[in-house]
């Protein structure tokens, strides 16, 4: 169980890190594998707010900094 419901987490967070490595230590073509490691994170949200019909969505609520700052 635990297994099945860590295993995209981990694997995000994974290629996430490896983008952040990939970034900081050359250019060329570690830009490009840079970028998709970065990239995986963003696609696993669209992926999610698309599986999701937009009727069940919760409404965004923007907070001012006042109502932030005087709670």
């Amino acid at each position: 169980m635990i297994r099945s419901t860590f295993a995209l987490p981990v694997l995000i967070a994974l290629a996430t890190v490896f983008g952040l490595v990939v970034a900081l230590t050359g250019d060329g073509m570690r830009d490009a594998l840079s970028w998709i490691g970065l990239g995986c994170p963003i696609a696993a949200v669209g992926w999610a707010m698309a599986r999701v019909p937009r009727a069940k969505r919760a409404p965004l609520r923007w907070a001012s900094v006042a109502t932030l700052v005087r709670d």
